[in-house]
């Protein structure tokens, strides 16, 4: 008796830690979503030299690789929310009016990476995204590209369509892999360059639904950004461990034991 008893508390127990859990995680569950998405996936150019292989957003790197990038982007699907606008529902996306206008970001790393990259040029602005107001592919300083500005002319948005799969290609590049020790993984990192602004139209982009205006680092430093990032992982050459070195000779023995035989 006494052990069904146990039995049945322990079920109890469970039942409330799994639903102060579900508590805990609703609020995660219910913030709003970025406006924009922007993402940097590369292609290694010498270990893929016939570019049959895809951009990815992790790529593996030597020394003195010559690494291809793209920055992608896209708008938030119809129905994304964001808590800092009063006009921040996308209730609907218009084919020439609404998506992203201009934007101003950096590529970057740490200064504490281990894998290094070296930019020697600009990017370049593709797409349309070079024919905006103070439009630039960024200025290179050693393993940075700052102040990298995708923008279009006013009133032409239709550059960027919206939800997963659609994305358009902002900025073209390369850069080289300066140190790349065995094992390391670096990030190179977007963010919101100092003192830029940008705009984002939603909504038909006419009267008060012309929201958001005057994007800065201020507004993504909030809990909820206007404009999310996904990093590029870079990753160094892998040692094998020495218990699979081991491995491979003895399957190296075995081989040559059944040729003498």
């Amino acid at each position: 008796m006494s052990h069904l008893l146990s039995e049945r508390r322990i079920k109890v127990l469970s039942g409330a830690v799994m639903a102060a859990g579900a508590m805990y995680a609703l609020p995660s569950s219910l913030q709003a979503s970025p406006l924009f998405q922007m993402k940097i996936l590369a292609h290694n150019d010498t270990a893929n030299p016939g570019n049959d292989q895809p951009y990815a957003a992790s790529v593996s790197v030597n020394p003195g690789d010559t690494i291809s990038y793209r920055l992608v982007g896209n708008m938030g699907a119809v129905g994304t929310t964001n808590g800092n606008l009063a006009v921040g529902t996308i209730t609907s996306l218009t084919a020439g009016l609404d998506g992203g206008n201009n934007f101003k970001v950096d590529m970057f790393e740490d200064v504490s990476s281990q894998i290094t990259t070296s930019f020697g040029a600009s990017g370049v602005l593709v797409n349309g995204w070079s024919v905006g107001s103070g439009a630039s592919g960024g200025t290179p300083a050693t393993t940075n590209l700052t102040a990298i500005r995708p923008a279009r002319n006013n009133g032409d948005n239709s550059g960027v369509p919206s939800g997963a799969g659609n994305e358009s290609i902002m900025l073209t590049g390369t850069f080289t892999v300066g140190a790349a020790p065995n094992d390391a993984t670096t990030l190179l990192k977007l963010k919101w360059t100092t003192g830029g602004t940008g705009t984002i139209h939603i909504n038909g982009a006419t009267g008060s639904n012309k929201s958001p205006g005057n994007l800065s680092e201020l507004t993504n430093t909030l809990s909820d950004p206007m404009v999310s990032y996904q990093h590029l992982t870079l990753a160094g050459p892998t040692v094998p461990e020495p218990a699979s070195i081991s491995l491979l000779g003895l399957a190296g023995l075995g081989l040559l034991a059944r040729r003498r035989k």
